[in-house]
């Protein structure tokens, strides 16, 4: 995903003249492809699956059909059917003629099971789409009610018009929408900021049409390159705080309390403001629970 790709709209903006985009699905696919990341589209899992299931009957079917034909074959004393199956030059060689069942029966099968075979791939494909982001699906939503709303708009209003929800049921959206590119965050201090944050204070500030985007917009990089600073910040404080409290802290029953609490935080905060894996989880708290033990028995001895 590029880097400068905008999390949020803060308002929208109309064209005019010569450059006006026909309404409907013209209009509608030139506000998606404006950003990516707002290409929603249904996957149609069930269908997918549907059609599956019956390619699946139908290979089945032939398979079976095959295996009859073989069995049949190499019973027979007619010309080389018995060969068949030894014998693949025999095989191909009875194609169009008065034994060539089992040979078109293969044609058939192979056919079938190539069709088959690609429609799993596809469906595959499918499913690693990533899931729909919320705010680009908001912003979605904003430009249809937009469009809705005005009774002499001429836009979509036929049943795929409810794809992504309508006015009065905004959650109403189809339950398979997936998104062509999913925007990209390093940790989910950062998706919360994206999706929270910049939803809902944004509208707040004045902000000029992008260039580019024709309306005001956010962009991704400037969103991680907030965050990677607090991250720091927090990084390189977090422990020292924790330290400095132990430092102050003379009973050593609290300290203790101190130390597991401190230890909680430290272990909660890696997979929020970082990408850290479970191993890393522990390494990082069993390194900082070790670095405490001995400052605690360090000082202990002085007081």
């Amino acid at each position: 995903m590029s880097a400068t790709t905008p999390t949020a709209v803060v308002s929208s903006s109309q064209t005019s003249g010569a450059d006006e985009t026909v309404p409907g699905y013209p209009e509608f696919a030139e506000k998606m492809s404006a950003i990516p990341e707002r290409t929603h589209f249904r996957g149609f899992r069930s269908v997918s699956t549907r059609l599956l299931l019956y390619r699946q009957a139908r290979v089945l079917k032939l398979e079976r059909e095959l295996k009859e034909i073989e069995r049949s074959d190499f019973k027979s004393d007619e010309g080389h059917r018995s060969e068949f199956s030894t014998n693949s030059g025999w095989l191909e060689r009875s194609a169009g003629g008065r034994c060539g069942q089992q040979f078109n029966k293969i044609k058939e099968l192979e056919e079938e099971l190539s069709n088959y075979q690609r429609a799993v791939l596809q469906y595959h494909a499918i499913l690693q789409l990533p899931d729909i982001n919320r705010i680009d699906l908001s912003q979605i939503q904003d430009f249809l009610r937009a469009k809705q709303n005005v009774p002499t708009a001429k836009f979509i209003h036929g049943p795929d018009s409810r794809i992504w929800g309508m006015n009065d049921d905004r959650d109403g959206f189809a339950p398979d929408l997936v998104t062509l590119r999913a925007r990209y965050y390093e940790d989910r201090f950062s998706r919360w900021i994206a999706d929270v944050v910049v939803k809902h204070f944004m509208g707040w500030f004045d902000r000029a049409p992008h260039r580019r985007y024709g309306e005001p917009i956010v962009e991704d990089s400037n969103i991680l390159w907030a965050t990677n600073y607090v991250s720091t910040i927090i990084a390189s404080q977090l422990p020292f705080a924790f330290v400095l409290a132990l430092y102050f802290v003379k009973s050593m029953w609290k300290r203790l309390i101190l130390l597991g609490v401190s230890n909680l935080v430290i272990a909660l905060a890696l997979p929020l403001f970082t990408t850290a894996r479970r191993s890393d989880l522990f390494a990082v708290t069993i390194a900082f629970f070790a670095v405490q033990i001995v400052f605690i028995s360090s000082t202990a001895s002085r007081m």
